[in-house]
């Protein structure tokens, strides 16, 4: 695999893709299983990484995780007498496999059966931030209002400064709806899951609202953060969603049936 194939994941994860660039990209996914295979791997590691970057372990036993990884489950040819390796040359993406390398407490099998079990239910959420939650709905004659302000600096990814529009419209009105949601959303676009998941739980418990998001926003995040037993909850909430016809319940319904 080249190397530039990781620094094109790397592009596409962050979203600083063209929409061009995107389409293409996705459609070479479509047609090439290998190139599939490897960029979910990647992807793997790069959600891991997120919640265990303080970890490390010797350069050596990176080496014979990712080589057994390669050699059971990169379908080497018999005429290949050595085991596929695949490139992490990277500093960054080396951080991240010995992230991944260091939390694995099982053997390489048991990681590519959990991989295999959780990895459509990531692909679920994200795609559904990325066509709902990647820009927020802004109307056009409330420049100087402090939460379209907010919405604006969000678009522009502009996190913090979004973040402390929504923060202080909150904490002056603590029945926004709204700011809650949207400081939760920003949290979610910086990876903060737990701070997501607190602003979420806060959403869910308001009375005041029609359909509450709330649960729904809930299991996205915890789909998305896909720490052990996350995807139980997320299917408790969207069952919960479903049930009570929340927002997301069509969304909600549809997955279900994957889980």
């Amino acid at each position: 695999m080249n190397t530039d194939r990781f620094e094109q994941f790397e592009f596409y994860l962050s979203g600083t893709m063209s929409s061009e660039e995107k389409a293409l990209f996705e459609a070479e996914l479509s047609a090439d299983e290998e190139l599939h295979t490897t960029f979910e791997v990647y992807r793997t590691i790069e959600t891991e990484m997120r919640g265990k970057e303080q970890n490390s372990v010797k350069e050596t036993e990176l080496r014979g995780s990712l080589q057994t990884l390669n050699s059971r489950y990169f379908n080497a040819g018999p005429e290949e007498k050595t085991a596929r390796i695949i490139p992490f040359y990277t500093s960054k993406v080396y951080r991240w496999a010995v992230a991944v390398a260091a939390v694995l407490t099982i053997g390489v099998v048991s990681y590519i059966a959990f991989f295999r079990q959780d990895h459509d239910s990531r692909q679920l959420a994200t795609a559904y931030y990325d066509e709902n939650l990647a820009q927020l709905s802004q109307t056009m004659d409330a420049t100087r209002d402090s939460l379209q302000l907010g919405i604006a600096a969000y678009n522009d990814k502009d996190f913090p400064k979004a973040l402390s529009y929504f923060e202080s419209i909150y904490s002056r009105q603590p029945d926004n709806s709204e700011a809650l949601k949207n400081a939760g959303i920003t949290y979610l676009a910086t990876g903060n899951y737990d701070k997501a998941l607190m602003s979420f739980e806060e959403l869910s418990a308001m009375k005041n609202m029609y359909a509450n998001p709330g649960n729904f926003l809930k299991a996205v995040t915890l789909m998305l953060r896909n720490r052990d037993g996350d995807r139980d909850k997320a299917r408790q909430l969207l069952e919960q969603v479903v049930k009570e016809r929340a927002e997301g319940s069509r969304e909600a319904e549809e997955w279900l049936k994957g889980f």
